[in-house]
């Protein structure tokens, strides 16, 4: 009697390791790394872009680029920690890297550009 009731809470003890083990690590961080890679991609360029032109660029551009410049480097730390998320908070965080964050970019890409030429149309 003793050996099948040590069997069976060795039993159970190995299915609650199990199912523990199993259910450890949150939700897949790896559709938000891409996310950020392909984010931090646009943002580079628009960097770059900023870096280059800084003297023709306004202000409160720079202010505004500045603030999503950390907010995407707090993003890359919570993507690459071993820091536990939500797939409510991965969801929110790839839903800002991929529309607000590119939209963003996107949107400053041109205006620079236009402001660049409408100079160079000018000379």
């Amino acid at each position: 009697m003793k050996k099948i009731l040590s069997a069976l809470i060795a039993g159970i003890l190995c299915l609650t390791i199990a199912v523990g083990l199993t259910s450890c690590g949150g939700a897949d961080k790896q559709p938000l790394l891409e996310s950020y890679n392909n984010a931090a991609d646009a943002f580079n360029e628009l960097a770059d872009l900023v870096n280059e032109n800084s003297e023709y660029v306004d202000d409160s551009m720079i202010d505004v680029f500045n603030e999503m410049s950390d907010l995407l480097a707090t993003y890359k730390e919570k993507a690459e920690s071993d820091e536990e998320l939500s797939q409510e908070q991965i969801d929110k965080m790839i839903n800002w890297l991929d529309n607000d964050l590119t939209n963003y970019c996107n949107t400053a890409k041109a205006q620079i550009q236009t402001a660049l030429e409408s100079m160079t149309d000018e000379k």
